[in-house]
């Protein structure tokens, strides 16, 4: 039985095309009361899409955030609750920060399907788009930043390893960089636990 909290509290059917819609969309969700307004789709791929939205809360200013919903079959929510929890208890300044999370059921679906929403920060750039801009200047400044984001991703990947955890899916996209050139690696709904020493 899933706690409480992940039940299902919102009466009417939402659908994951409510996400795709851009302007004046609303949808208020349980756990926080807070409100997100979808400005933009910023992407997608084989673990969900990713929107940039606004975050206005009765409690704080608002504030852009990631919306990232990750289709999910029902019998995996359990698991996946299990590595969130794990995540929100083991913060590392090099994996992403997880700020909010909730269900999203999907009644109108004849499978009732699930999908899991995650809040997290917007990061200025990824890595990838950091490697393209960084083909012009010096050569000693490329190898600086390189070391220094090469020594940010093992310092995440150990701290995951240490938890017995595993990223499933380390590239240059799902690796955030901030403006001050610190580094997240976005591993919300890439990982998987088990992992056995060698």
């Amino acid at each position: 039985m899933l706690p409480a909290k992940w039940r299902p509290s919102v009466p009417s059917p939402l659908t994951l095309e409510w996400l795709g819609k851009v302007g004046g969309e609303r949808a208020a969700w349980p756990l926080s009361g807070a409100t997100y307004h979808v400005a933009r789709k910023l992407g997608s791929g084989s673990f969900g899409a990713v929107f940039e939205c606004v975050r206005e809360s009765p409690w704080e200013a608002p504030v852009r955030v990631a919306l990232k919903v990750s289709p999910r079959h029902a019998d995996e929510l359990p698991r996946e609750l299990q590595m969130l929890l794990l995540l929100r208890a083991n913060p590392h300044a090099n994996v992403i920060t997880l700020l909010e999370y909730w269900s999203l059921h999907c009644v109108e679906s004849a499978a009732r399907s699930t999908s899991i929403c995650f809040v997290l920060p917007l990061y200025q750039l990824s890595l990838r788009e950091w490697l393209e801009m960084t083909t012009a200047g010096s050569a000693i400044a490329r190898i600086s930043q390189t070391m220094c984001v090469g020594t940010d991703l093992a310092k995440g990947m150990a701290h995951l390893h240490h938890l017995g955890v595993a990223h499933r899916d380390l590239k240059p996209e799902n690796v955030l960089m901030h403006h001050r050139g610190e580094i997240s690696m976005e591993c919300v709904s890439k990982i998987r636990r088990g992992l056995q020493q060698v």
